[in-house]
């Protein structure tokens, strides 16, 4: 039996790491990390054993989606930000805009109702404007302690990443990530700052997130079970 038939949302990435690794995430993508010397068999055999172990994360996201199910994008849904959970609610008023009342995300329209697109566009550019604004500061906010300079940041929407460094030291950022807590924002800066001195997943690169961040892990964990949570509906 081969890895697709055990789990077909399964990939497989080879690189010079020591050891294999297996991550489940929550819109149940199944990534194996393994090093360039291990022979598929053993890899199988590895996966195999984390059979238990990876069924029982996938039941983890399946309860999940039951408790959280998709944003409709109507009156009522509870939308993230910054990790508390705010009431959409929506008006007729002349001008269109989006804002913060208490606990809830109040969107004007021009007309009684409007079509989900229109709802979603909306949610869009005030969510990715929020988000320019607050990843920009705090990447500002923590890399200086890091020894090496970026060259750029950018924002925008990713399928299955929160942050990324390019080898050129070029930043970009998921704007959807400013849906989650700030602690957990800052773990992904200060994980994409990391890979500016250590371009990888080794033991080297976690040992300075934990310099700058020793309670890492919560927050890598946070995003593990609620980041299916952090959606607006379709688009760029």
């Amino acid at each position: 039996m081969s890895l697709a038939d055990l789990f077909p949302t399964l990939t497989l990435e080879k690189s010079q790491r020591r050891s294999i690794a297996i991550g489940v995430y929550s819109d149940d993508r199944i990534t194996v990390r393994a090093p360039l010397r291990v022979s598929l068999r053993d890899i199988e055999r590895f996966v195999i054993e984390k059979t238990p172990w990876i069924q029982k994360r996938l039941e983890h996201n399946r309860r999940h989606r039951e408790k959280f199910p998709p944003m409709t994008c109507k009156e009522g849904d509870s939308i993230l930000y910054l990790g508390q959970d705010y009431r959409l609610t929506l008006l007729k008023e002349k001008k269109q805009k989006v804002w913060l009342d208490q606990n809830q995300l109040c969107l004007s329209l021009k007309q009684d109702s409007a079509p989900k697109e229109t709802v979603i566009k909306l949610l869009h550019q005030w969510f990715k404007a929020q988000a320019t604004d607050i990843l920009q500061d705090r990447v500002d906010l923590y890399a200086p302690l890091i020894p090496k300079p970026f060259k750029g940041i950018r924002f925008r929407r990713m399928k299955s990443r929160w942050g990324s460094c390019s080898y050129h030291g070029e930043l970009c950022f998921n704007w959807l990530l400013i849906m989650a807590p700030i602690e957990v924002v800052d773990y992904v800066v200060i994980h994409e700052l990391c890979h500016l001195v250590h371009h990888n997943h080794s033991q080297k690169f976690w040992n300075l997130v934990h310099t700058y961040m020793p309670d890492y892990k919560q927050h890598k964990e946070w995003l593990k079970q609620h980041g299916n949570r952090l959606m607006l509906g379709s688009g760029k």
